[in-house]
């Protein structure tokens, strides 16, 4: 969050949330060229106490809890911030599986009891937004854009 901080305070925040958004999307791509070698990479290494697969047929959907890094925002009073590192969530995995988006349904760090994940299939603008520098994909992942609007600062030092 420090990077993120300094950024805001030499860009604003507008042209910091935009610069946050583009190094996302770089650390997504890194991670998923990672994964497609074998090597491991944080998602990877297991930020949640618990992960598993609920539901049955095709209602199925991943539940995590103890989001380490939920945890860290929290202490630094600082969740809407550190909620946009969460869009490498969506970003590796369409990085990783092109055409299949994964996107929270509930999230941790924005105040919700787990990280519920859901799948869909990607539209082409999405892979687009996500696969293309400097485009806005912010909308492949609702619950981020939507709770992770206005001030990403709670307080201005």
């Amino acid at each position: 969050l420090a990077f993120a901080r300094v950024l805001i305070k030499h860009l604003g925040e507008d042209e910091a949330r935009s610069a946050i958004m583009e190094a996302m999307r770089d650390y997504s791509m890194q991670c998923a060229e990672a994964r497609k070698a074998g090597m491991m990479d944080l998602p990877q290494r297991g930020i949640h106490k618990t992960s598993e697969i609920v539901g049955e047929g095709g209602a199925r959907r991943l539940v995590s809890t103890g989001c380490g890094i939920a945890q860290e925002f929290r202490r630094q009073d600082e969740e809407k911030l550190g909620a946009l590192y969460c869009y490498v969530d969506p970003c590796s995995f369409m990085f990783t599986i092109p055409n299949i988006k994964l996107y929270h349904t509930k999230m941790e760090p924005l105040g919700d009891d787990c990280c519920e994940f859901d799948l869909g299939i990607a539209s082409d603008d999405e892979m687009a937004a996500v696969t293309e520098p400097g485009r806005d994909y912010g909308f492949v992942d609702p619950i981020i854009e939507e709770r992770a609007q206005g001030d990403l600062l709670k307080h201005k030092k």
